[in-house]
């Protein structure tokens, strides 16, 4: 197993302080992996981009992946859409989403004027993504085994180049908008939601409670129940995003609306001892989920790249160990002020995009 990525990390508790990050993950038998890592050297160091006829073909692969799976990953689409209309970092992450098929269409159409020079772009990125000069290692193995794997990780970092790292990146321009991208489907993805930290709220335990709280309590009854959408899930990041969405959502307009109407529930919400006791122990019981050493490495690595101190992290426990219906009352003026802005995405189905077009500034075809 080898994957790459590219990824914005913002800071702990910031939507706009970040740094980009180029990651090589890859697992083996501790035995095979000095042959992992030859693998990994002759990519690094030996790629040629050079055959256009090939290059078509993955280009070609890539974009009917992407028409082929894009209403399935309506809900996705729509939420990183929605991020990126108020945090730096997630119009970074964006990239990886829609803007990536926009791209990939673009090319296939225009492939003979533009794979020439994106070739050449790709080849100068690669010293750009391998250098020996600023790295992060994170390895998970046998106790016994730590020091030959570091020793062998350490080998391949030193055959790397030293890479000109001048420059700062490209800082992506936010722009708040209301988008919707329409599909052949007759169903829709509604996503609603914005950054409540810039109204002065930080990110706190009864937020987890309350993402419990409104999968199986709120969302799921005027969405799924009474809506007839497939879900509805609810999102508050540790930086300040928050995000209400439907799944597979034939009521557009009232999804909308249940959305706006959250904030008001919320400020008289009063749970009976035994039913939130039943929430705590649903959100813990998803904070305590075993993992995988894969699954381990991603997240210790993730936390290390935020800065998310394990006292933060033991604060967020605590606060939801201890949540009362006061502390969840007052997430009424976040969501209200998370919502101010009125920023949605819907991703969906061309009929009621077009029947609420007001609702949007601007209406794409997928």
């Amino acid at each position: 197993g080898i994957a790459f990525a590219v990824r914005a990390f913002t800071e702990a508790e910031s939507t706009d302080d970040y740094k980009i990050y180029f990651s090589t993950k890859g697992k083996c038998l501790t035995d095979n992996l000095p042959k992992m890592l030859d693998i990994l050297q002759a990519i690094a160091l030996e790629s040629k981009m050079d055959d256009l006829e090939r290059f078509r073909e993955l280009v070609s692969e890539l974009k009917t992946d992407w028409d082929d799976n894009f209403f399935n990953r309506g809900q996705t689409v729509a939420i990183t859409r929605l991020f990126s209309y108020c945090s730096a970092g997630a119009r970074v992450n964006e990239q990886d989403e829609f803007s990536y098929y926009q791209f990939l269409k673009h090319l296939v159409e225009n492939f003979d004027a533009q794979a020439p020079q994106l070739l050449q772009k790709l080849q100068a990125m690669l010293q750009r993504f391998y250098q020996k000069s600023a790295f992060v290692l994170s390895y998970s193995c046998d106790r016994d085994d730590r020091e030959y794997v570091k020793t062998q990780c350490l080998d391949f970092i030193a055959k790397l180049p030293e890479a000109d790292t001048k420059g700062e990146p490209e800082v992506l321009p936010v722009c708040i908008t209301n988008e919707a991208i329409t599909t052949a489907g007759k169903v829709q993805y509604v996503a609603a939601g914005g950054n409540y930290a810039k109204f002065g709220h930080k990110y706190v335990g009864a937020m987890a409670v309350l993402e419990t709280i409104l999968r199986y309590e709120y969302l799921w009854t005027k969405i799924r129940i009474q809506g007839g959408a497939y879900g509805a899930t609810a999102r508050f990041e540790l930086n300040g995003l928050g995000v209400f969405a439907s799944y597979r959502d034939p009521q557009l307009e009232k999804s909308l609306q249940a959305y706006k109407e959250l904030a008001a529930w919320l400020k008289n919400v009063e749970f009976p001892e035994r039913e939130l006791n039943k929430y705590v122990i649903g959100t813990i019981s998803g904070m305590d989920t075993p993992l995988t050493n894969t699954m381990r490495i991603d997240k210790a690595s993730t936390q290390y790249l935020k800065q998310v101190s394990d006292e933060l992290r033991q604060r967020i426990r605590n606060e939801v160990i201890n949540v009362t219906n006061e502390d969840l009352q007052k997430l009424g003026k976040v969501v209200e002020d998370m919502l101010s802005d009125g920023l949605i995405c819907v991703v969906g189905g061309k009929q009621p995009i077009e029947a609420n077009k007001e609702l949007f500034t601007e209406i794409i075809n997928a």
